[in-house]
C-alpha cells in the first residue's frame, strides 16, 4: 500500500466508471469487476486505477498498474492522507507529470495504448433491443427506420439469434438464412453487431472439445474445467490467458464474422459469475487465481476478438463493444455503462460516468439510452436521447421485458422530436470524427470535464453534469424531470455563444437558458469553427454534396477537419485528408482561409457553405480569392446557384457558398 500526504487544495479526478461528484476527494473506491445490474453511483463493471491530481492549475497523474483488486482512499477520513494499494502483487505505479491535464492524458495513452480510430459508422445511431426474436422482425424494423426517415447505422443481435444459446450458431427456425439476412441489411446500409459471450454452456456441441483441449478456466482444487451456474446456463469460462486457447478463439471469430458480421458485442466478461474463488487461470503456465485475473479477463477476451476480426478482414477496422474492462482495453474495444435502471437518478449518474470515463482513457463510451431495465416515458427517453446524441457512442437498447423503444412508438409530437435529435447527431459527424482522429493520435479525450481546458477555474472542479465534447462545445444535458430550463456554468477564460440563438455570454458565470424538450443546451466558445454535414440516412450514404462550416463570433478561430474512407486502415498509408479552416476578424469583417494540409484521400466534389454567425449587418461584398461573389436575395436562390452569398437578417447570419478545390482558398467579407 502506498501513502501520500496531500497538498492544500489537491483535487482528484478520474478512476473510471463511477457516478457521483467527478471530484473523487473524500471517497474510498474499490475495483473488482462484477456484473451489477441496476447499479447506483458505484457501478463496478470496469476498473481503471488511474487518477489526476489538480492543484492551482497544475496537473499530474498516478497510474497504479496492478489488477489484483486495487483500492484508492482519496482522503476519506479528512486527515490529508491518500492511500492506494491492491489485495495482492507489487506496488507498481507511474507518476505522470503534467503540467496540463492533456499532458497527463497523453502520457497515460503512451503507457497503456492509444484508442484505435473507430470506423465512422460506429459514430452514428445504433438501434438495439434484447428481444428481437426473428430475422423477419429485425427486417421489419430495418425497413421502417428507413421508410420513416430515422438515420441509423447499425442493428444489434442479442442472444435470441442463437440456437439454444450455442456458441457461433443461429436458430434454424427464426434465423434460417443469416448470410442472406446480412446481405439484405447491408443493401439498406446497416452494419450488424452480434453479441458474443465468453462462456460455453456444458450442453454446447463445442464444450467436450474445448474441455479436452484444456481451454477453459480450471477448478483450482480438482483441476477440471470450472463449471458455474448463471442465468445463461451451466457454463465454463473460456481461458483467454492461455495463448493457445486465445489463438483458437480468434480463428473461430474470424470464421463467424466472415458471414457478414461487422462488430462484436462482448458481454458477460467481468466474468458474470461475481464470485469465483475456486477459479484458476492459466497465463501460459504461470497460473493465477481470481484475484489477480478477474479484472484482466475482459481485456484479454477483447484482444482475441480484435485479432479474430483482423484475421477475417485485414484491412477493415475491427469494432468491439465490451461491458467490462481494465486499463488498456481501449486498444481493442469500446465500452458502455452496463445494465442501467430506466429512471431519472440513473440518467444523472450516466452523465457523471461519461465525464470520468473520458479522463480514464475510454473515448468511445456510451449508455443504453433510456436505461436498460425498464420502460421510460417519453420525457425521460427524450432527455436521455438529448444527452446520448452528444456522447461518443449513441445507442438505444433495452431489456426484453421493457416496452418497445423504436423511435416511432411514442407518437407525435415525440416521434418528430426523436427524429430531429438523431438527425442532429448526423449533422455533427464531421466534427465528431475529427475529434476521434485527434484522440487516436494524441490521447486527448473526446469528452472531458470542463476543467480539462480551464484548469485554473476552480468552479469547474464541481461541474458534475456539464462537459465539453471537444475543446469548444459545452454540453449541459437536462436530467431533472419536468425541467424547462437549465442553469449552466460557463468556464472562465472564454466568452461563450448559445448555439441556438447566438446570444453571447462572458465566461466565469452561471446562466439560465431555455431547455424545451428535444433541445440539448449547447454553448460554443467565441471564435469556434464547427464543421457540420447534411443529414444522411447512414454514414455510407454517398458523398455529402456540401460541408457546412459554422463560424461563431467573438474572436479568431481554427479547426482541422479530418477525413478518410471511414472503414479501412488505408489512412495509415497516407489515404486521409487534413483540411484547415482559419477565421480572422478585421473589425466586423471576416477573412476565412481553407487550406488542404496533408493526405492523398480524395473527398470528391463538394460545395462549402460558410455560416458566419452573429452578424447584425450585411457586408457590402464578398470575395472568393480575388473574385466578387454574387449576392442573392434568399437562401433558396443561393442553394440553387454554384456560388454566391446571402445575408439572413432574421438569423443574423451570412451564408457563403462556393465549390471546394484542391488549392487553398480565401473568403473575405468587405
Amino acid at each position: 500500500m502506498a501513502r501520500r500526504y496531500e497538498l492544500p487544495n489537491d483535487q482528484y479526478f478520474g478512476l473510471g466508471i463511477r457516478g457521483g461528484p467527478i471530484n473523487r476527494k473524500g471517497r474510498a473506491l474499490f475495483f473488482r469487476n462484477s456484473d451489477q445490474a441496476g447499479y447506483g453511483e458505484d457501478a463496478l463493471y470496469q476498473s481503471y486505477p488511474f487518477f489526476y491530481t489538480l492543484n492551482e492549475n497544475i496537473a499530474h497523474g498516478i497510474f497504479f498498474d496492478n489488477p489484483a483488486y486495487p483500492f484508492f482512499d482519496m482522503n476519506s477520513a479528512g486527515n490529508g492522507i491518500v492511500t492506494f494499494g491492491a489485495d495482492q502483487g507489487e506496488l507498481d505505479y507511474y507518476i505522470i507529470s503534467g503540467p496540463t491535464p492533456f499532458d497527463v492524458a497523453n502520457t497515460y495513452s503512451r503507457l497503456t495504448g492509444f484508442n484505435q480510430l473507430p470506423p465512422k459508422w460506429s459514430l452514428g445511431y445504433h438501434h438495439s433491443r434484447y428481444g428481437w426474436l426473428s430475422a423477419d422482425e429485425i427486417t421489419g424494423i430495418a425497413n421502417q427506420l428507413r421508410n420513416d426517415d430515422f438515420p441509423t447505422d447499425t442493428l444489434w443481435f442479442d442472444i435470441d439469434y442463437m440456437d439454444n444459446r450455442q456458441k457461433f450458431s443461429w436458430n434454424p427456425t427464426t434465423f434460417p438464412q443469416p448470410i442472406q439476412l446480412h446481405q439484405s441489411l447491408d443493401a439498406l446500409g446497416y452494419k450488424r453487431i452480434y453479441i458474443d459471450e465468453p462462456c460455453i454452456r456444458t450442453d454446447d456441441r463445442l464444450w467436450p472439445y474445448l474441455d479436452a483441449m484444456g481451454y477453459f478456466v480450471k477448478d483450482n482444487t480438482s483441476g477440471d474445467s470450472l463449471v458455474n451456474d448463471i442465468w445463461f446456463g451451466n457454463v465454463s469460462w473460456f481461458d483467454f490467458s492461455k495463448s493457445e486457447a486465445s489463438t483458437w478463439m480468434a480463428s473461430q471469430i474470424a470464421v463467424f464474422t466472415q458471414t457478414g458480421i461487422d462488430g462484436l458485442w462482448n458481454d458477460l466478461n467481468e466474468p458474470a459469475n461475481n464470485f469465483m474463488p475456486d477459479a484458476l487461470f492459466d497465463f501460459d503456465g504461470d497460473p493465477r487465481g481470481e484475484t489477480e485475473s478477474r479484472n484482466l479477463y475482459a481485456l484479454l477476451a477483447n484482444k482475441a476478438a480484435y485479432e479474430g476480426q483482423l484475421l477475417a478482414r485485414p484491412n477493415v477496422r475491427p469494432w468491439n463493444f465490451s461491458r467490462s474492462g481494465y486499463a488498456g482495453i481501449q486498444r481493442y474495444a469500446h465500452t458502455w455503462s452496463g445494465d442501467a435502471n430506466s429512471d431519472w437518478p440513473t440518467l444523472r449518474i450516466n452523465i457523471e460516468m461519461s465525464i470520468s470515463m473520458g479522463l480514464s482513457g475510454q473515448n468511445q463510451f456510451g449508455h443504453d439510452t433510456g436505461g436498460f431495465l425498464g420502460s421510460p416515458d417519453a420525457e425521460l427517453f427524450i432527455r436521455w436521447l438529448e444527452f446520448s446524441a452528444f456522447t461518443p457512442l449513441f445507442r438505444n437498447h433495452s431489456i426484453n421485458t421493457a416496452a418497445p423503444r423504436e423511435p416511432w412508438v411514442y407518437g407525435d409530437p415525440y416521434t418528430e422530436i426523436i427524429r430531429d435529435l438523431i438527425k442532429t447527431r448526423y449533422r455533427f459527424l464531421p466534427y465528431i470524427y475529427s475529434l476521434f482522429e485527434t484522440a487516436a493520435r494524441t490521447g486527448r479525450p473526446v469528452l472531458t470535464p470542463t476543467f480539462f481546458y480551464a484548469s485554473g477555474d476552480v468552479a469547474t472542479y464541481s461541474q458534475d453534469h456539464d462537459y465539453l465534447f471537444g475543446p469548444n462545445l459545452l454540453v449541459a444535458p437536462v436530467y431533472e424531470q419536468g425541467a424547462t430550463d437549465r442553469s449552466v456554468y460557463l468556464p472562465y477564460g472564454s466568452d461563450w455563444v448559445n448555439f441556438y440563438d447566438g446570444t453571447q455570454f462572458a465566461g466565469g458565470q452561471s446562466v439560465v437558458v431555455d431547455a424545451p424538450l428535444g433541445q440539448t443546451p449547447l454553448f460554443v466558445r467565441t471564435g469556434t469553427i464547427l464543421p457540420m454535414g447534411p443529414t444522411v440516412s447512414h454514414t455510407n450514404d454517398g458523398t455529402p454534396p456540401h460541408l457546412d462550416v459554422h463560424i461563431f463570433p467573438g474572436g479568431d478561430g481554427m479547426f482541422v477537419l479530418y477525413e478518410d474512407d471511414g472503414i479501412s486502415f488505408d489512412y495509415t498509408s497516407g489515404l486521409f485528408r487534413y483540411t484547415r479552416f482559419d477565421n480572422f476578424l478585421n473589425g466586423d469583417n471576416n477573412v476565412v482561409t481553407i487550406t488542404p494540409l496533408a493526405g492523398a484521400y480524395d473527398v470528391g466534389p463538394r460545395d462549402i457553405m460558410l455560416h458566419l454567425i452573429g452578424k447584425s449587418n450585411s457586408p457590402a461584398s464578398v470575395l472568393l480569392d480575388s473574385a466578387l461573389l454574387i449576392k442573392f436575395e434568399n437562401e433558396a436562390e443561393l442553394d440553387a446557384a454554384n456560388s454566391g452569398w446571402f445575408f439572413n437578417a432574421a438569423a443574423s447570419t451570412i451564408l457563403i457558398k462556393f465549390p471546394a478545390t484542391e488549392s487553398a482558398q480565401t473568403v473575405s467579407t468587405l
